[in-house]
């Protein structure tokens, strides 16, 4: 498995593409990462992070680190579409794995790395956990290391460009000097030191770096951003209401209620 330093993690799909590559990736890999691109698109296409930026830079960050340290398609399809199942927009405003998102999913990256995103999702992590994995780090599976390969290219992400001092996301206990040094140590241990050599650059930078207030966002949980357009936001909420099905509901009662005659004697 080729390990490459972490030099520029990239923000956009050109910035990805152009770094798979130079990593010589065969088009049938970049075709795979170009569908997870296109469906993070619509499942985070109006969400922010607390710090403001888009839900998909940071998908398209995790996938980035992801492909620094391994070459496996799906590994790097996964990261981008880790928040997929807890976070994405499906329609409903629910936040699971049915059978039908597993199958758009499948469809969109294979069944390899649909099943990865559904295990980072029932993933536990904090910094006590990240010390549990260091301390068998030796005799985890292959499955094992590569969900916390996941893991800790989201870490990465998250202190990308001063991203942690412009929310006050920056404060928890999870980014804080202990558990960063877990989690460094725990990269390390699974030979991914350009992870643990980012992340303690990184946490020097935003100690030693301050942002103006009014870049400072207080919001500690992503966000959305609702379209101005009347017709975007209303064909938004159609496409829910379909999805739920009410549409066809209301418009069942409505009629029913403007005949002359009652249900009842509609149903004879």
């Amino acid at each position: 498995m080729p390990v490459n330093p972490i030099d520029r993690i990239a923000q956009t799909n050109l910035q990805l593409y152009g770094q798979l590559m130079d990593q010589e990736w065969s088009e049938e890999a970049l075709g795979l990462v170009a569908n997870a691109y296109e469906l993070a698109l619509g499942l985070f296409a109006v969400q922010v992070r607390p710090n403001r930026k888009s839900f998909v830079s940071h998908l398209v960050g995790t996938a980035s680190v992801a492909a620094t340290q391994s070459d496996r398609v799906e590994v790097t399809t996964a990261s981008m579409l880790h928040a997929a199942y807890t976070l994405g927009d499906w329609g409903d405003g629910k936040h699971n794995r049915t059978l039908a998102r597993r199958v758009v999913v499948e469809r969109a990256v294979g069944a390899a790395a649909e099943a990865l995103v559904a295990k980072y999702t029932n993933m536990a992590w904090d910094y006590q956990t990240a010390e549990g994995y260091l301390a068998r780090s030796a005799r985890m599976n292959e499955e094992e290391r590569t969900l916390v390969l996941m893991r800790l290219a989201n870490e990465a992400e998250e202190w990308n460009d001063l991203g942690l001092n412009f929310s006050v996301k920056g404060g928890y206990a999870r980014f804080q000097l202990e558990n960063v040094q877990a989690v460094e140590a725990l990269a390390r241990a699974l030979g991914h030191d350009p992870i643990a050599d980012f992340i303690d650059g990184a946490f020097k930078d935003h100690a030693s770096t301050s942002v103006p207030s009014c870049f400072r966002n207080e919001a500690s949980l992503p966000g959305r951003v609702t379209p101005q357009s009347p017709l975007l936001r209303f064909s938004v909420r159609l496409g829910s209401e379909i999805e739920k099905g009410k549409v066809v509901r209301r418009s069942t009662r409505k009629v029913l209620n403007r005949l002359p005659l009652s249900r009842k004697a509609l149903a004879t």
